[in-house]
C-alpha cells in the first residue's frame, strides 16, 4: 500500500485525548467522513489510527478523536507525528485545494536519470525546495513550473528538469 502525506499533528485538543492536524488539504468535503487516517509512528512505519470523531475546525485544522486514544498523555505522543492517507483514500477525497506532498517520491532528471527518494520539503520566499537523497549525498532541488515535468501520483513519481549544474555542485565534491 502506498501513502501520502496530508500533514501533521501538532498538538492536543482538550482534555479527552483528542489531537489537532494541521493538513494540507484545503477545504475537502469529504475529510468529514474520514474513517482512518495513518501515523508515521516510526520512519516508513505507518500505523493506521481509526477516527471516532472529527470536526474540521478550519481549511488546514482537524480536531481528531481517536480510538484507544483517551487520555491528554496518550495524544502528546503522537504530537509531531506525520499524517497520511493511503493513496486510494486521498484518491477518493480528490482534494482541489491541496499541496501535493512529494516526500516519498521517487525524483527523476530529464538528463540524469533516477536520483533518489524525495526525503524532505522545505519552503523559503518563493519557492518550494526539495531535499533528495541520491546515494549517500543530499542534492537540494528546487520545485517549480520550471523544474517539475510531470507528478504521477499511484507510483510516486516525480519528474524533474533540473537547472544545468546543479547536480554537479552536490555530487562532485
Amino acid at each position: 500500500m502506498d501513502f501520502i502525506q496530508i500533514g501533521k499533528i501538532t498538538g492536543t485538543h482538550g482534555l479527552s485525548g483528542n489531537v489537532t492536524v494541521f493538513h494540507k488539504l484545503g477545504k475537502t468535503p469529504g475529510l468529514k467522513n474520514l474513517k482512518h487516517i495513518f501515523i508515521e509512528l516510526k520512519r516508513e512505519s505507518y500505523i493506521p489510527f481509526f477516527i471516532e470523531q472529527i470536526k474540521v475546525d478550519n481549511d488546514q485544522e482537524l480536531f481528531l478523536k481517536l480510538e484507544e486514544v483517551d487520555a491528554v498523555e496518550e495524544a502528546k505522543s503522537l504530537s509531531g507525528k506525520q499524517v497520511f492517507l493511503s493513496t486510494e483514500q486521498y484518491e477518493k477525497l480528490n482534494p482541489k485545494e491541496a499541496d501535493i506532498n512529494f516526500i516519498g517520491f521517487e525524483a527523476w532528471d530529464e538528463q540524469a536519470g533516477k536520483l533518489g527518494r524525495v526525503e524532505h520539503l522545505f519552503e523559503t520566499p518563493g519557492q518550494l525546495l526539495a531535499t533528495i537523497a541520491v546515494g549517500d549525498k543530499e542534492v537540494i532541488a528546487p520545485l517549480n513550473e520550471q523544474t517539475i515535468v510531470s507528478v504521477d501520483i499511484p507510483t510516486k513519481q516525480l519528474k524533474l528538469r533540473l537547472p544545468e549544474g546543479l547536480l554537479d555542485v552536490y555530487l562532485n565534491e
